[in-house]
């Protein structure tokens, strides 16, 4: 069995990562929400798959005024894809204030022949919208860091 003898100098270490850690994540989860924000039948490149393409879109997400939801915060970015017949799809990119905060590609029916595409996904990256590509995210890095970190602390050759 393994046994994992930490001194009390690497358990000060450990402990302050683990806070500056938490900290990060907590100062990521409060920043204002911004999303790719477009239609692809109003605005060029919005149906990009390219970050620079996209970037022009990026707006913030603002607190809903009106409606069922009024006051509400963006939970996620939305990503739809509108088909009707044989036209070609349409993009469209914006806040979203209801429904899961990752759905990927849940399909809803509409009328005469309108199919629908939901996309939600969250911002993890700071102020990158994630309704566009899909990347490698700061907190997913952060996470890899510090496991990382803690095994460099109780590894036995570093003791």
């Amino acid at each position: 069995m393994y046994e994992f003898l930490v001194n009390e100098e690497q358990m000060r270490v450990l402990t302050t990562n683990l806070l500056l850690f938490a900290v990060g994540l907590i100062v990521i989860a409060d920043r204002p929400m911004r999303c790719y924000q477009c239609n692809s039948a109003n605005d060029a490149n919005c149906d990009s798959s390219d970050a620079k393409d996209l970037n022009q879109y990026t707006k913030l997400c603002p607190l809903l005024k009106d409606g069922t939801y009024a006051g509400n915060k963006p939970i996620a970015c939305r990503k739809i894809v509108q088909s009707v017949e044989e036209l070609p799809a349409q993009i469209i990119r914006e806040c979203a204030y209801t429904g899961d905060k990752q759905l990927d590609g849940i399909r809803k029916q509409g009328n005469k022949a309108v199919k629908l595409l939901y996309y939600h996904c969250e911002n993890v990256n700071g102020d990158i919208p994630c309704n566009g590509t899909q990347q490698i995210t700061t907190r997913y890095l952060s996470l890899i860091l510090l496991f990382v970190i803690i095994i460099a602390i109780v590894h036995p050759k570093y003791q």
